[in-house]
């Protein structure tokens, strides 16, 4: 009656170079977003959890000694969003911080080529 987790990873990412179909590959870094659990009943008392991921960042990868990166192949507009979300998850605030940014544009452009 112990209860099990899985990790579902959805999502894809440009690859740098070709992967050989005979060889393992080791993901070395990656970052995920939960996007949804499902909670199944085994009908023993305990239950199946699976969180179902998606890739927010770029992965490294190694296949025998050959180092990879995949690139996440979302939108930039897309990857600002899940940027915002990270940093706070309010259900307004991409919009509030929208607005800012475009009331604010020049400024920030300036900003950020001063860098």
């Amino acid at each position: 009656m112990n209860n099990s987790y899985t990790l579902r990873i959805l999502g894809s990412a440009e690859l740098d170079a070709p992967l050989d179909m005979d060889k393992d590959i080791d993901i070395k870094g990656a970052k995920l977003r939960i996007k949804s659990t499902e909670k199944r009943d085994n009908s023993d008392g305990s239950f199946t959890y699976c969180y179902k991921t998606a890739i927010v960042s770029a992965i490294d990868l190694e296949q025998n000694t050959k180092k990879l990166r995949g690139e996440n192949k979302n939108r930039k507009s897309q990857k600002l969003r899940q940027a915002c979300w990270v940093i706070k998850q309010d259900d307004g605030y991409y919009d509030i911080f929208i607005g800012k940014l475009l009331a604010n544009l020049e400024d920030v452009i300036d900003f950020l080529c001063d860098k």
